[in-house]
């Protein structure tokens, strides 16, 4: 097992795909990645996370930054605000809208994780039922790109 198998189970393809995909999917994807830090999944792909750069790291150097730009939610609120000036991203997040915000507005997720998943994990566990409740969002609400704002599905 390696970093290229870990990617292939919890990071199969970039956040940046999210701008063609809905919010559900893109909940989803977080949620995958980030069940890729526990402690099991780590170890069943020999690889660990690296609190120094934020980043899941392969034996052969090979790393996964964890910020905004491996977030799919972040790209789906970037477009948002690229569609309307007036919307903020973060606010429209599901994660954020379901109590589990990533804390850090500058680099999504950021503070949520500043601890090593491999030896304290209450904050990933947190996270991690966040990212279940802004899926289970998703799939009763719909995003207005018109109003810039959720509604729930009839």
């Amino acid at each position: 097992m390696s970093m290229k198998t870990w990617r292939e189970e919890f990071y199969p393809v970039s956040a940046s795909t999210a701008r063609r995909r809905s919010w559900r999917w893109a909940a989803k994807h977080s949620l995958r990645k980030w069940e890729g830090l526990k402690k099991e999944n780590l170890r069943k792909h020999d690889v660990r996370y690296s609190p120094e750069d934020n980043a899941v790291v392969g034996a052969d150097g090979a790393r996964l930054r964890l910020d905004d730009e491996t977030c799919a939610l972040c790209h789906k609120a970037q477009e948002a605000e690229e569609a309307d000036l007036s919307v903020n991203g973060c606010n429209i997040c599901p994660l954020a809208l379901v109590g589990h915000n990533c804390i850090s507005r500058e680099s999504a997720y950021h503070a949520a994780i500043a601890f090593d998943p491999t030896k304290r994990s209450r904050g990933l566990r947190d996270l991690i039922g966040g990212l279940k409740k802004a899926v289970r969002f998703t799939e009763t609400h719909k995003f207005c790109v018109k109003s810039g704002e959720w509604k729930a599905k009839k």
